[in-house]
């Protein structure tokens, strides 16, 4: 497994004391908050600890957190913004998530169909990883 690193872009992570930078929507905000206080409950920073939140959740279900990898990623999710970065202070970016997805950004046209949809796609998607290790598996356990 490769650190989430590697897939987020390097951009600059905001000084900012606790809670930090938080989402614009009233449930994504609530959502952060728990999950932020949680981590700290925890014995860890989610301001210098890479956190990938899933901030979209239903009051219900509340908040998931990992630590290093993030949560499944769904379509609706996926339109909804993606994922909270705790140490970001922000959403993933369309890149980012099609990164994560194991597809170049590069190879997406520009301009025919909107971040959202493309987002969405991603969140419907398996990863180009996962299909590629099961095939593997596959023609290892036929021989091949």
């Amino acid at each position: 497994m490769h650190d989430i690193s590697r897939y987020i872009e390097n951009d600059k992570v905001p000084v900012a004391k606790f809670p930090g930078r938080l989402p614009d929507s009233l449930t994504c905000r609530e959502n952060t908050l728990t999950a932020l206080k949680k981590i700290c409950a925890d014995g860890e920073d989610p301001l210098k600890e890479k956190y990938i939140i899933e901030v979209a959740s239903s009051a219900s279900r509340g908040p998931h957190a990992t630590k290093g990898v993030s949560p499944c990623l769904t379509c609706s999710r996926a339109r909804g913004g993606g994922h909270w970065l705790s140490w970001k202070q922000r959403f993933m970016t369309t890149h980012e998530i099609i990164r994560l997805m194991g597809v170049d950004p590069s190879m997406i046209p520009t301009g025919v169909v909107s971040e959202s949809v493309i987002k969405g796609i991603a969140g419907n998607a398996v990863p180009v990883t996962l299909l590629q290790r099961v095939m593997e598996a596959l023609f290892r356990s036929r021989g091949l």
